[in-house]
């Protein structure tokens, strides 16, 4: 029995599956919640006719043997090589079958097979990420596993290993690097060139001469290019980094095909039908959208809309302001990605209060200096640390920047005091029930800025305060068990709290008024 088996898939799995599989020729095993890829040969007479490879209209139908069915766009790969890439989303027989629709169709890339998709043992792999329907302004899992953000801008990293003379450093090393702050998703573009601002030392500066395009037509694309960002996102899914992907920036100097011409509809079905099959890919589609009428963006939305059938989570990179995209975020994304520099913790809240239905992210805030100053204005991690709190306090998700790896610099290794800022959040968060949790800042009176989280049933509360001081807060009778946790250093200390109306509480004398804290209440039974 010829048996193909995926790179990650050992023979034991096959023999789990090969027991309730009936064998038949030339079976193909696939992982659950991984992206697995059809490959088809077109003939030497589609080869050397002369049309444009990258215009045929190529498409592979995916059914389950329950009946689910998924149609994916193939994308030419170079040669006489069209490629289907989907998600393997629910275990068992999946049968396909491709279709050259074009008017000279080729019958070779007509073919068919079967895929049986295997859950593997001791694999993080969750399928799609999803807006959480029973608590919408959170995210999850296919599979129910929980997805905190912790999110860094790193618009330049698909660069790094494209072009040997502007690399800093290797991909692998660089994201090796992030590990200090347990990032567990990233912000990139698709392409963009370079910035207009000051550089750093010429060694650490990232702009690209290579870009998606391969003729001044930009109807041939540059396979190498695309290529290499396959590797890009396949790194990111291999360390379960979510790739939020602006397809587009209108200020790093690229030449843009003409708006809703064949050549920009072209690189953007590239885009959907190569990417769409990674389980974590988000669409976003623009940096700073409001450069371009949200006219364009609703086509291309629809576009999306048409194409993407693994129907990934879409966003638009805009802000409170503008007020254009409004009726495009309620129809068109699934959450909601705010550049907003100010009133931080009141805009998270009046946001999820439009959208009740949608996560709400800060995506542009504050930028960290890092090791070197490279762009400004730029600020001191201690500075941007009580503004991710009061941005999760809100029950928002923030998106940190740091100077040296935000834009067309990367400082190779440079662990800033901000990735320790981003990871206590997370551990302070994972540790609650986050998602059942509703602003409630009534809740605490203290000095300076103070917020509280609180679940309806009246059983947990979260408060963070910006100074540490003596503080009221209301809490229900009961006895409650919890900890006192240091933004700064992740420190927790145990404390008890008896209940029945409004307590005055203090922090631990380690806590001064120049320190931040937090707290984390459950009610005992």
């Amino acid at each position: 029995l010829p048996v193909n088996l995926p790179n990650n898939m050992n023979l034991l799995d096959f023999a789990l599956v090969a027991a309730v599989v009936p064998a038949a020729s030339g079976l193909t095993l696939a992982p659950l919640h991984r992206p697995h890829v059809v490959t088809l040969h077109a003939s030497p007479p589609t080869m050397t006719s002369g049309s444009n490879p990258f215009l045929r209209d190529v498409t592979v139908m995916f059914a389950h043997q329950s009946g689910i069915t998924r149609t994916v766009g193939a994308f030419y790969d170079g040669g006489d090589v069209w490629r289907a890439r989907f998600t393997c989303s629910h275990p068992g027989r999946w049968s396909w079958s491709s279709t050259d629709n074009g008017e000279l169709a080729d019958s070779a890339l007509r073919q068919s097979g079967d895929v049986v998709c295997v859950k593997e043992r001791n694999v993080s792999a969750h399928g799609a990420l999803q807006v959480d329907a029973a608590h919408p302004h959170h995210f999850v899992w296919e599979d129910g596993t929980r997805h905190f953000p912790v999110s860094l801008e790193c618009d330049w990293i698909y660069a790094l290993g494209l072009e040997a003379d502007t690399t800093p450093t290797t991909l692998d090393a660089f994201l090796d690097s992030l590990k200090p702050g347990q990032f567990n998703q990233i912000i990139l573009n698709f392409y963009v060139n370079h910035s207009s601002w000051d550089h750093a030392p010429p060694e650490y500066h990232m702009s690209t001469k290579m870009t998606p395009w391969a003729s001044a037509d930009q109807m041939t694309l540059n396979l190498a290019y695309f290529q290499h960002y396959d590797t890009v996102i396949e790194a990111l899914l291999e360390r379960n980094i979510v790739a939020h992907i602006m397809v587009m920036a209108e200020n790093k100097f690229v030449n843009w095909p003409a708006e809703g011409s064949p050549a920009d509809d072209l690189y953007w079905t590239t885009i959907i039908n190569r990417y769409q099959g990674y389980t974590n890919v988000v669409w976003d589609v623009s940096k700073e959208a409001q450069r371009l009428n949200a006219s364009y963006w609703a086509t291309r939305f629809a576009l999306i809309e048409a194409k993407d059938t693994h129907h990934r989570l879409r966003t638009v990179h805009t802000g409170e302001q503008d007020t254009q995209f409004v009726d495009m975020e309620q129809k068109d994304c699934q959450f909601i990605s705010h550049q907003q520099h100010s009133d931080y913790h009141n805009h998270i809240l009046r946001v999820r209060q439009q959208f009740p239905t949608k996560p709400v992210m800060n995506v542009e805030f504050l930028y960290e200096m890092g090791s070197l100053k490279t762009y400004g204005p730029q600020s001191r991690p201690d500075e941007m640390r009580p503004v991710l709190w009061a941005i999760q306090m809100a029950g928002g998700y923030a998106n940190w920047y740091v100077s040296t790896s935000a834009w067309d610099v990367i400082v190779p290794g440079d662990v800033t005091p901000g990735y320790a800022y981003c990871r206590h959040v997370r551990e302070f968060f994972n540790s609650t029930k986050y998602w059942l949790l509703e602003p409630n800042d009534g809740l605490v009176n203290a000095t300076g800025n103070a917020y509280a989280l609180a679940d309806q049933g009246g059983s947990e509360i979260a408060v963070y305060l910006e100074q540490a001081g003596t503080f009221s807060l209301t809490v229900p009778a009961g006895l409650w068990v919890g900890e006192w946790f240091d933004p700064r250093t992740a420190q927790r200390q145990p404390v008890n709290v008896t209940g029945g109306g409004t307590q005055k509480l203090s922090p631990p004398s380690i806590y001064d008024a120049n320190s931040d804290v937090a707290l984390h209440l459950e009610k005992s039974v």
